[in-house]
């Protein structure tokens, strides 16, 4: 299976550095437009099936980049983006004044840390690995798209690449970054990871987390 595996474009909640998980928020104007950067440099490569985390940022993302409607798009629950409970709808700044304690431990030791009503990064890795083989299992040696999230995306990379999830800062995603893979057995091959080289400056993503300015 030759894999393109894409994190969605930008939403208002990342510009305003809040933190998603599953909360259902659509593509921000300028994300539509890196999902239209990217499908420029994409030129005629085509794909044999496509899939989508169910959340409305990676099936808008997987319309633009396929042409396909929504309905042609195959959801896969597993991709969705980390459940991340109570924090949901925060920004880094109220979080680091209100849960200053959450910050030290996702600094420190974030495999195991669960946010109350949230899941695990190992939780995450997991069902991403198991949702990316069920793609596999339906490929059948095809080319394929598939449009997930950051966190889903990297814990689910260093599942797959046999270095656990402990590793997923290694694979983190921005919007609308390709990840370029070959998947015949495992682990898979990683030819490209994170690449967002073809979006033009301005649509370069915005700087996101506890230090960003």
């Amino acid at each position: 299976m030759q894999l393109l595996l894409v994190r969605h474009g930008e939403t208002d909640w990342n510009l305003e550095q809040r933190f998603q998980g599953v909360s259902d928020v659509p593509l921000c104007e300028r994300g539509r437009a890196q999902a239209a950067s990217l499908r420029a440099h994409l030129g005629d490569e085509g794909f044999d099936a496509v899939f989508a985390s169910p959340l409305q940022r990676a099936l808008e993302t997987a319309e633009i980049l396929s042409g396909l409607s929504r309905e042609e798009i195959e959801v896969i629950p597993e991709i969705q983006e980390m459940n991340q409970g109570k924090l949901e709808g925060l920004t880094w700044k109220e979080l680091l004044a209100e849960h200053p304690e959450i910050i030290t431990r996702w600094m420190s030791e974030p495999v195991d840390l669960r946010i109350p009503g949230g899941e695990t990064i190992r939780e995450v890795a997991s069902r991403m690995a198991a949702g990316l083989r069920s793609v596999r299992e339906r490929a059948h040696g095809r080319r394929v798209l598939v449009v997930s999230h950051n966190l889903a995306i990297s814990a689910g990379l260093a599942e797959l690449l046999g270095e656990g999830p402990e590793h997923f800062r290694r694979y983190r995603q921005e919007p609308c970054a390709i990840n370029r893979i070959e998947w015949h057995e495992e682990p898979l091959s990683l030819h490209v990871c994170n690449d967002y080289s073809f979006l033009p400056p301005e649509q370069h993503p915005v700087k996101y987390g506890p230090h960003a300015e």
